[in-house]
């Protein structure tokens, strides 16, 4: 069916499961995506698509420049068609530019993904 848009990916996430890229953007949001092992996370309603990264490596990188306790997570996602991604304020704004505000975390835009939906997958 939609096999050629389904890749594997890492996600970061706070140890109870939210996104650590929103977390970062969006500290005042009371809302949030969280994610559970085995179950497809979807944006909201005039949110997303969601990022992962494309290797553990970058996710690596990005999770070493936070504080916290964040957990990096192997997981399958749906290669979104969308070019820009949510942010703060219910806006989109350009991947890219999203990157450029956190070079530090994230320094190779080609590391990041957007995706119509992601699913953790369990650890051995």
């Amino acid at each position: 069916m939609h096999e050629g848009r389904l890749r594997l990916g890492w996600k970061v996430t706070t140890t109870k499961g939210r996104s650590a890229v929103q977390f970062v953007h969006s500290i005042h949001d009371s809302g949030g995506v969280y994610y559970r092992i085995g179950k497809k996370t979807i944006p909201h309603l005039n949110c997303g698509p969601l990022t992962v990264f494309r290797s553990k490596k970058a996710a690596k990188r990005f999770e070493s420049n936070l504080a916290g306790p964040l957990k990096i997570n192997r997981c399958v996602y749906f290669v979104s068609k969308a070019k820009e991604v949510w942010h703060v304020g219910s806006r989109k704004t350009s991947l890219s530019s999203l990157l450029f505000r956190n070079k530090d975390c994230i320094p190779d835009p080609k590391s990041v993904a957007l995706a119509d939906w992601v699913m953790l997958i369990p650890e051995k």
